[in-house]
């Protein structure tokens, strides 16, 4: 009993503090899980993430592209080899280097990483794990790129990148991580 009203307090507590907005919940719905059944994440997850971007925590651009002929881009291998080719391309005309496809980063995998002059770009092409904006613009000077195919010739690019009020956030979010690990605790103790 006491593990159910530890978890519907925390639950309340969590959307009181994040103030996610349903169009910032269709955005991770779109733009992350783009409706794939293979990503259904806890809804605290999806609530802090929709949080972060309801509250200028994250801020996110996007852009319509129409994919260039095969002839114009690199050849790729693996799972979504289209969008990587793809990514590949946008990456060297916006002059960044590609340093490696299906690199374990923060124990997760991104489809891509580049590189330049400091900057890095992680790239997941489709969908992807809900909590990856806020685990990956941790990392300083980095920017996550995400691709959603639209039709056979176009997809959008969608750009995150820290927004105005992302310090605040992570503070809370770790702070969280902390109030929810000391009550994991205390339900290990009592069993």
């Amino acid at each position: 009993m006491m593990v159910k009203r530890m978890k519907k307090q925390y639950l309340s507590d969590f959307t009181s503090k994040y103030k996610p907005t349903k169009k910032a919940i269709d955005l991770v719905n779109d733009i992350l899980k783009q409706y794939d059944s293979r990503y259904s994440e806890p809804w605290s997850m999806q609530t802090m993430v929709a949080g972060f971007i309801a509250n200028d925590a994250i801020s996110i651009k996007s852009e319509k592209l129409v994919e260039p002929s095969e002839s114009e881009i690199p050849d790729h291998r693996g799972p979504q080899k289209d969008l990587k080719r793809i990514a590949s391309r946008l990456l060297k005309d916006r002059g960044f280097s590609v340093d490696g496809c299906e690199v374990r980063i923060r124990g997760s995998v991104a489809d891509m990483i580049a590189s330049n002059k400091g900057k890095r770009i992680i790239v997941e092409c489709g969908p992807c794990r809900i909590d990856k904006p806020v685990d990956y613009l941790e990392i300083p000077n980095t920017i996550l790129w995400v691709l959603k195919r639209l039709d056979e010739r176009t997809f959008m690019l969608y750009e995150f990148t820290r927004g105005k009020r992302w310090k605040e956030f992570v503070r809370m979010k770790q702070k969280e991580f902390e109030n929810l690990q000391s009550s994991y605790d205390r339900i290990m103790e009592d069993i």
